[in-house]
């Protein structure tokens, strides 16, 4: 019995993050949120992504796909950094914009140069040089994350979207950001959660 409840916590705490507020309202859309897809979105690389925000401006909003896996392997993405031989962990489709431009998603306390924050603890950046420093300190993937390309929206197409229900906006975290699991990401996000009594 003691077990069982054991189990239990473990398995809500998993999903606890994933269990949250959501929003179509632009008001609501800034950096670190998440835009999960509906199957309104006309363009298929969209299929089903969750989109973390890490930039908004009044020239727009980018974001990082989280839970489309590329091709490349880290190790033939840096053939040149001996620490990133012998990784099995890939890259990820971070979108369509600049497929050749890569960007890394750090999670580690305390404040990094060369970095842009997203979330308390959680950074941007597309320096090479921190990558690799990333890669020589073996960072892993439940803390280091590389994107090839990204996603971007003018202010008014994103407002045009999330007013035609084609993007929902969640409250981002290092659970979510990071999940173990991103192949089923979008499909635990979205899931309706059970009418309160």
């Amino acid at each position: 019995m003691v077990m069982r409840f054991v189990s239990l916590i473990g398995v809500l705490c998993l999903l606890s993050p994933l269990a949250a507020a959501q929003s179509h309202q632009p008001k609501d859309l800034a950096v670190g949120k998440l835009l999960a897809a509906s199957s309104q979105v006309p363009d298929a690389r969209f299929h089903q992504a969750v989109v973390l925000v890490i930039s908004q401006t009044n020239q727009g909003t980018v974001g990082l796909v989280l839970n489309h896996l590329g091709d490349p392997s880290l190790a033939s993405l840096f053939p040149g950094v001996a620490s990133a031989q012998g990784r099995s962990d890939h890259a990820y489709v971070g979108g369509p914009v600049q497929a050749t431009r890569i960007f890394c998603l750090l999670h580690l306390p305390g404040r990094l140069r060369e970095a842009q924050p997203v979330l308390p603890g959680i950074f941007v950046s597309d320096s090479q040089n921190l990558m690799q420093l990333a890669l020589n300190a073996r960072q892993p993937a439940s803390s280091f994350r590389v994107f090839q390309g990204y996603a971007g929206w003018s202010p008014e197409q994103i407002a045009r979207e999330l007013a035609a229900g084609m993007w929902t906006i969640f409250p981002g975290s290092a659970p979510v950001i990071f999940d173990p699991d991103p192949a089923t990401l979008w499909s635990r996000l979205t899931a309706p959660t059970p009418a309160k009594r």
